[in-house]
């Protein structure tokens, strides 16, 4: 059986709009499975927001304690709110994202002159593509968060909103701020995305070319793909869970009624000097071992689901 590089290089089909419903769709499977994990990452980043460490109440206090939690008050759909928003979020976000960074690499794009991948091309076509995604995504990712956030008063943490579905969402914040509220805070997400994207694709993509020059793994196998898949998410955890978190919190925060901004956090840089200044370096990384148990299951699940998805499509097409 030929491998999907070599029946890239004999289809017929190299179009964008193909990669974009493959990485979207891919993304949608991962999120079904994640979207608990996101929710209980959310409430951890927003909790003692702006407080020193013992100056608040616990409400949280590890991933199943809080799932738990979740569950016992508000009943287990909980945890699963914002779950439309996030799907779309993903849709959009990694349908640009995978779709962009694999149309380039189908038309070698990512590689040097001699023909071998190039690390700094892989970088900035991960980088770019996870830029583009996020931005178009942003408005969901906004109202995703403050879905998840919203919780009974017992457990309420950071900023309530009041929204209970997405479409409400969006017609709230459209009618009181117009466009600038529905994609307040979209560079920071460009920021956000652009560094986890770069680490998460660079990382999957290398891992898979080290473990074909050493033949830790089958070409193309689930293995590999999962394998690969697995150092792409750890690295994209280490890396992404301060921006992540400053990000919750920005999305999250009261704004303004007359003009549309933000009333605890002016930007990305302002969010994390407060966030150090108040809560310390390590306050940056609330939430860590939930966004671990999230973003791994995600990251292996989306990208796996990518691959095998790109597989069967370009099987079809021979």
């Amino acid at each position: 059986m030929c491998s999907i590089e070599d029946q890239m290089s004999n289809k017929t089909d190299k179009t964008f709009i193909a990669e974009f419903l493959l990485g979207g769709v891919s993304s949608i499977c991962a999120g079904c499975f994640t979207n608990p994990l996101d929710v209980v990452k959310t409430r951890f980043q927003l909790q003692g927001e702006l407080m020193k460490r013992g100056k608040y109440q616990v409400i949280y206090k590890n991933v199943i304690h809080g799932a738990y939690t979740i569950a016992k008050t508000e009943g287990i759909l909980a945890l699963q709110k914002g779950l439309a928003p996030a799907l779309w979020y993903q849709f959009v976000m990694n349908g640009f994202r995978f779709g962009t960074f694999s149309y380039l690499e189908n038309n070698d794009w990512l590689k040097n002159k001699d023909g071998k991948s190039s690390f700094v091309k892989t970088m900035l076509a991960a980088a770019g593509a996870g830029s583009i995604g996020s931005g178009c995504g942003s408005p969901f990712f906004m109202v995703k968060t403050q879905l998840q956030s919203k919780a009974a008063e017992a457990i309420a943490v950071g900023h309530q909103h009041g929204h209970t579905k997405m479409t409400e969402a969006f017609r709230s914040i459209f009618r009181k701020h117009g466009l600038f509220g529905i994609y307040q805070s979209a560079i920071p997400a460009m920021i956000r995305t652009t560094i986890g994207s770069c680490v998460q694709l660079t990382s999957f993509s290398q891992s898979r070319i080290l473990f074909d020059k050493f033949n830790l793994t089958k070409h193309d196998s689930w293995v590999s793909n999962l394998s690969s898949a697995l150092s792409g998410g750890i690295c994209v955890c280490i890396f992404m869970t301060p921006f992540d978190l400053t990000l919750t919190r920005l999305y999250n925060q009261p704004v303004d009624p007359k003009t549309g901004k933000g009333l605890m956090y002016r930007g990305l840089f302002h969010t994390f000097s407060s966030v150090i200044k108040i809560e310390g370096f390590f306050g940056l990384y609330k939430g860590f071992t939930a966004t671990m148990l999230r973003q791994l299951p995600h990251s292996l699940l989306s990208l796996f689901f990518w691959q095998e998805f790109r597989k069967i499509y370009y099987n079809d097409l021979l």
